[in-house]
């Protein structure tokens, strides 16, 4: 019997909303389509090799920051996006959240509670 990707997980995974966003690296405000304690999927302008490890700061109105460290899991094209400097390819990229402490852990839990 096979089970579903939401049943498969081990972190249950929530939508981002309006308030919320990322930043990658050297990236202005990328989207978080969604989050969980395990990981994240980013909608980025640019394709990142697998096991590529990057820093991501968690952003939110109300929650504040969480400086993350990510390693990639997958990467795909998801088509253009049109935006005033012309056409831009996104990708939505997955990322496993690594090396994270206590401290980190909770605030990604509080930031996660918000969303539910």
């Amino acid at each position: 019997m096979n089970k579903s990707n939401e049943e498969q997980r081990t972190y249950k995974r929530f939508s981002a909303n309006a308030g919320c966003w990322a930043l990658l690296e050297n990236n202005d405000r990328i989207a978080i389509k969604n989050i969980s304690l395990f990981g994240a999927c980013l909608v980025v302008p640019q394709s990142y090799d697998k096991e590529v490890s990057c820093r991501i700061t968690i952003c939110s109105d109300t929650k504040g920051n969480i400086k993350l460290t990510g390693s990639v899991i997958w990467s795909f094209p998801m088509g253009p996006e049109d935006s005033e400097e012309g056409r831009t390819l996104l990708y939505e990229t997955g990322f496993k959240f690594v090396e994270m402490d206590d401290t980190q852990k909770k605030a990604l839990q509080v930031f996660i509670d918000g969303l539910d």
